[in-house]
């Protein structure tokens, strides 16, 4: 995912559709409604055939190379994060927030 459509997704809250998540390479595939149980099932039926051991294994070497970089940025997310919950622009985001409710 390119940082501008990142951006409308964190900033903007735009929900994205199966479609744009695949475009995005967050998804492989997408399943019409009304094939989609028996294509999971298809699916689930081959990921169960595979062997578990080596299906553990290449799990492991996929996923390992994206941790290191996972926790950092979480670490980096989390610094930003104490720094801005803390702020005079965050209590008073809250408290706005809270009279908008309350009014409701």
């Amino acid at each position: 995912m390119g940082p501008s459509k990142a951006y409308e997704v964190l900033f903007f809250g735009r929900k994205l559709s199966a479609q744009d998540a695949k475009d995005c390479n967050l998804i492989s595939e997408v399943f019409p409604e009304d094939s989609f149980q028996r294509e999971v099932q298809t699916r689930a039926v081959k990921f169960a055939a595979l062997p578990r051991k080596t299906l553990q294994a290449a799990k492991k070497l996929c996923r390992d190379g994206e941790r290191d970089h996972l926790r950092d940025a979480l670490k980096r997310e989390s610094d930003v994060l104490a720094v801005l919950t803390t702020s005079d622009e965050c209590r008073d985001a809250i408290k706005n927030f809270f009279i908008r409710k309350s009014k409701m």
